[in-house]
This record gives structure tokens, C-alpha cells and sequence, in this order.
């Protein structure tokens, strides 16, 4: 580990300014340290800024400080397409060391940061660095390319709680391919700001995988055209609607078992209403936990609970972490959870091809996909009808270790708290009826 020399007016001077980060942070930009032990090669972030083309980009750069900082201004460096900068290139600014005659040393990297924003909204004809793009070219990329992270090492966060560096995802082939989409996909808009405080490094251009550039343009362009048209604008409407059905379902099936608890067939009326509540409630909790209804995540968070974990009784983060890896890999056997249940139900030839090369240490469940495989067609929903079952056992098993671990984050501690709470209704409504 490289020492400071903290006797050095310029280290403790950055070290000041850094510390003066942590304490106010700002929404609009951040500032990290690539290279550990090297105060003088800062990496930043910024926020395009508002009502200007840039304003739903955010753009990386570099800041190379001189070691007699703040006696002189920075070399500033974008690393991001943006259409008002060049890539990896000096750029002239008032605030930058082309022009130290400009600078004062009580100005510090905060300074440069608004600084930078602010000239991005200004057009500087001949000034070193400046390009000059359409509107329309810059805002294409500020919301097809707001932050690359197919280009950069990230330190992450494995499961074992242990740091690790690599691409952001798993590292897979498939993590490296889909870059900047799987991201813009998986994450909330929040997490691109905080992205540069776990950046350690670019990426070597052999661990770079390059997909097809005409098939993701395409994509990113009907993306576009999506937003313009309002179709990722939900109906709160029928939402509302949707969830007022849910609850007179709910409501039904109680009233019938209260007025009618000795009556067969009406108990069946009122056990399949409350069947059909159950199955609606997993439909509308996908939509919600799918972050599709509200633009505030909590809210739909707080819906996806009530619906989950409340009313269905299975734990959401164990349902997130195997849903979201479905969408990662859909139907690609080996990879996507949804389609793994064999030895019971084979969704394909290739879960059959799948299951024929396990090593015999694995096959313990052979003779039972012996039997059940070839029965399959009529076995398959009478298998589907205790799936709940096996969910129920999924999220307990998901969430238990879970509550003790000091790793354990409040939403999966929160999960297994909301679970039995349908348990112990289900249990109440069983002996009643």
C-alpha cells in the first residue's frame, strides 16, 4: 500500500477536499480516487446540466491534479462521449491549466466540477477540446450512453460481502456483452451518480467483448421512440382498478366462509375465489416489483410487499434475485431459474441434454425424472398446483439464514417478517373453515 506523505501541502490540501465530499455530498457529481495512494489523478462524475441536451447524461471524466496544487489549476479530461468535449483529450476551460493565470488556490475541485458543468451549456467556438454536435446528437447520447460501464473496472460487492473488482454484474461473457443496457436495465437512475466512487480502473481492450453495433443501435433507438411516445407512462387508473378487484376477491371469499361455514359448495365458491385472489395478487406484484407502475421505487417496493409478502406469503428479495436472473437469461437452461425443475417438469429437449451430462454425483434425482418426464403431460398441473408450496419453502429457506447474518440487508430482513404473517392467515382461514 503506497504512503502518503502527509507532510506534503498539496496531499493534505486534496485530503481536506475529499474529506469535505463525504461530509456534504452532492446530488450532481462525485469525485473517487482510480488508483490507490494517488491523490493527484481524481476521477469525477457530473449530472448534464438542466434544460440544456445534456441533462439526462452522466458523464465520466478525470482531473489530474499538479503536485503544487492549489498553486495551479488541473489538466480535465472527459472520458465520455457527451457531443461538447472531446474523448480523452485536454480541454480549455477558465478553470483548467491552459489557463493559470485565471485560477485562484481557494478554489479547489468542487470549483472545477461546477465549473465544467456549467460551460458544458456553453458553446465556445475554437476552444481546445470543444466539438461542436447537434442538440439532437447530444441528447442521443446522454440517454443511450450516460455512463459506459462496459469500459470500466468497478469494485463491487460479491454475495460472501467480500469486494472484488471486475465489470459490474458477475463478470460473464454475457455481463460484458450487454454493458451499458443490462445496467440502464437492472439499476435505478441513483445508482449511476454513486457509480465513480467504486471505479478502480479501465478496462484492458482484450477483457472488452464487442456485440453487433447495428442490433443495439436499433434497440436503443426504438427505446427512443418508446419514451416518446409515453409508453413507459403507466395507467394509474387501471392499476387502481386492478387492485380494488384483488380486494373485492379477497373480500368475497371471507364474507362466503363467515356466512356459509358449513356449506360445501359454497366453501369450494369461496376457496376459489380466494385461489383466483392469490393468483391475481402474483401477476399485479410482478408488475409492481418490476418498478413498472411508479416512478418512485419505494412505492412500488411498499405495493410489491403487501402484494408478496403479505397477501401470497413469499419472501421478495428471494423472488427479485431469481426473477431478475430469468430476465438476464431467459430460457437458457443452466442459467435461468424460472426453468429449473427438473427432475419434476422438462420445459425443453435441452433441459433433457442439460440433465444427461450431470456427473454421477448429481444424478440422485435420475429415477425420479425417469418417472416423472414421460408423465409429464398429465402430471403438469397437478405439479403446478403445490408450486406455492414449493415458493413458500424457497423464501423460508432464502430469508432464515439470512435474519441472524450481520450481512443481512433491512429489505430481506423485512421479507422474512412479512411471510408469516400470510402463514399464520392461512392457517386461521384452514381452521375455520
Amino acid at each position: 500500500m503506497t504512503q502518503l506523505n502527509h507532510k506534503n501541502s498539496a496531499v493534505r490540501r486534496v485530503l481536506r477536499e475529499l474529506a469535505e465530499f463525504e461530509r456534504e455530498p452532492s446530488p450532481r457529481y462525485t469525485v473517487t480516487i482510480p488508483e490507490e495512494g494517488n491523490l493527484f489523478e481524481l476521477h469525477f462524475t457530473i449530472r448534464g446540466p438542466s434544460d440544456t441536451p445534456y441533462s439526462k447524461g452522466l458523464y465520466h471524466g478525470a482531473l489530474f491534479l499538479p503536485h503544487d496544487y492549489p498553486f495551479r489549476p488541473p489538466e480535465i479530461t472527459f472520458l465520455t462521449p457527451n457531443g461538447r468535449f472531446e474523448v480523452k483529450k485536454k480541454i480549455c476551460l477558465s478553470v483548467s491549466d491552459f489557463h493559470p493565470e485565471s485560477w485562484q488556490p481557494a478554489w479547489g475541485i468542487r470549483t472545477v466540477l461546477v465549473g465544467i458543468s456549467g460551460f458544458m451549456g456553453v458553446e465556445s467556438e475554437g476552444a481546445i477540446g470543444s466539438i461542436k454536435w447537434t442538440d439532437e446528437e447530444r441528447a442521443r447520447l446522454a440517454l443511450a450512453a450516460t455512463l459506459p460501464v462496459e469500459l470500466f473496472a468497478h469494485r463491487v460487492r460479491s454475495r460472501s460481502g467480500c469486494g472484488r473488482a471486475g465489470t459490474v454484474g458477475d463478470g460473464s461473457a454475457r455481463e460484458k456483452t450487454l454493458g451499458n443496457d443490462a445496467f440502464d436495465a437492472f439499476h435505478p437512475e441513483s445508482t449511476s451518480e454513486v457509480l465513480a466512487d467504486y471505479y478502480v480502473g479501465d478496462l484492458a481492450p482484450e477483457d472488452i467483448i464487442q456485440s453487433s453495433e447495428e442490433f443495439p443501435k436499433r434497440i436503443r433507438k426504438l427505446k427512443e421512440e418508446f419514451f416518446a411516445m409515453g409508453l413507459y407512462e403507466s395507467n394509474k387508473l387501471f392499476f387502481a382498478t386492478q387492485f380494488g378487484i384483488l380486494l373485492t376477491l379477497a373480500a368475497a371469499s371471507l364474507s362466503i366462509m363467515a356466512l356459509f361455514p358449513t356449506n360445501i359448495p359454497m366453501l369450494l365458491v369461496s376457496a376459489a375465489l380466494m385461489g383466483l385472489f392469490w393468483q391475481q395478487c402474483g401477476w399485479l406484484s410482478h408488475d409492481f416489483l418490476h418498478h413498472a407502475v411508479f416512478r418512485n421505487r419505494d412505492m412500488n417496493n411498499l405495493v410489491g410487499y403487501l402484494l408478496g409478502g403479505v397477501f401470497q406469503g413469499f419472501s421478495v428479495s428471494w423472488w427479485k434475485d431469481k426473477h431478475n436472473t430469468h430476465h438476464a437469461q431467459p430460457n437458457v437452461h443452466g442459467e435461468d431459474p424460472d426453468i429449473d425443475t427438473m427432475p419434476l417438469l422438462a420445459w425443453s429437449e435441452h433441459a433433457l441434454d442439460l440433465w444427461s451430462t450431470v456427473t454421477p454425483e448429481t444424478v440422485s434425482g435420475e429415477p425420479v425424472a425417469r418417472w416423472f418426464v414421460p408423465r409429464q403431460a398429465i402430471l403438469y398441473f397437478p405439479i403446478l398446483a403445490v408450486a406455492r408450496v414449493s415458493w413458500a419453502i424457497q423464501s423460508a429457506l432464502y430469508v432464515t439464514p439470512l435474519w441472524s447474518s450481520r450481512r443481512a440487508t433491512r429489505s430481506r430482513r423485512s421479507s422474512s417478517c412479512r411471510s408469516p404473517c400470510t402463514g399464520c392467515g392461512t392457517l386461521a382461514r384452514s381452521s375455520r373453515s
